[in-house]
């Protein structure tokens, strides 16, 4: 499972720099817009194929619930914020995911984590600094975006937190697609505007693909990967895994893109990895759950 985070931490992290290429044609509500529908029917139709069994009426409402913090809230928060600070302070703010994730277990008593898993997660956030910290900045323009991405923090943090009972009665499959599938239908209506301007004409074949490959990959396999770890080590332990994400976006960023990589990024990134290793080696609690399906 830790290797197969890993490759959802390469996807994830290579997925900055796809995005960053794709959107020089789509606008981001309408590329979210695109990827989620994508993925929603890739989903739709694996589950119409191998659900075993269907939610009841209440996991209904707890999956729309998912959908709507976990998808339609974290995407609207997470653009919006993007578009109003710069990319070091929006990846500085979502390196806050495991504190928020852990501090919220701790708080409702869902997980036991130990000292070694706090001083883990500690290196890892003082890593996530050297990597984009200090290109981050504190001003009044910034003040706005920078609130807006943390308010993603918290979507995505609950997501995390709340898919945790669904996790215990079903499979990633089934709780990733329903709850994607739910949070999609939310957010089309917000794009509608800006799809109707786009000329469709004029979008490229590689914007197709890239977008396609985004949903694939970024959406439905990583979605699953990580719901699917949660239900075997735990939220905490999951989300402690989202701060090597900056680190594969600047090694793809670099190879891709070639934007440059100094030293503060590397001792950084040694910071993040080794904070990582502390966390889930010596810091696992009791937070792994058992999956009827």
């Amino acid at each position: 499972m830790h290797l197969l985070l890993l490759l959802m931490v390469v996807i994830w992290g290579a997925n900055y720099s796809l995005i960053k290429v794709v959107l020089r044609e789509l606008p981001p509500p309408v590329f979210n817009a695109l990827r989620l529908s994508i993925a929603s029917v890739v989903f739709v139709a694996v589950l119409a194929l191998t659900a075993r069994t269907r939610p009841t009426r209440r996991e209904w409402i707890q999956l729309a619930g998912l959908g709507f913090y976990g998808q339609f809230l974290y995407q609207l928060f997470f653009l919006n914020g993007m578009s109003r600070t710069s990319v070091a302070n929006a990846s500085l703010i979502i390196g806050l995911v495991p504190m928020v994730v852990a501090l919220t277990n701790a708080a409702l008593g869902l997980e036991k984590l130990s000292r070694p898993y706090w001083l883990g997660t500690a290196v890892s956030l003082v890593g996530m600094y050297f990597v984009v910290g200090l290109d981050a900045g504190v001003a009044r323009a910034s003040l706005v975006g920078d609130a807006l991405t943390f308010a993603a923090v918290l979507a995505w943090s609950a997501y995390t937190v709340a898919a945790k009972p669904l996790l215990a009665r079903h499979s990633a499959i089934v709780v990733s697609g329903w709850s994607i599938t739910l949070g999609t239908l939310v957010y089309l209506p917000y794009a509608v505007p800006d799809v109707l301007t786009i000329d469709w004409r004029q979008i490229s074949a590689g914007a197709w693909i890239g977008t396609t490959i985004s949903a694939l990959l970024s959406i439905n396999l990583s979605y699953i990967l990580w719901n699917r770890a949660v239900q075997m080590l735990g939220s905490s332990q999951t989300a402690i895994y989202s701060n090597l994400i900056p680190v594969a976006a600047v090694g793809t960023a670099a190879v891709w893109l070639h934007e440059p990589i100094d030293g503060f990024k590397a001792i950084g990134a040694a910071l993040i990895i080794a904070g990582l290793v502390v966390a889930t080696r010596f810091g696992n609690g009791s937070g792994a759950i058992p999956c009827e399906e």
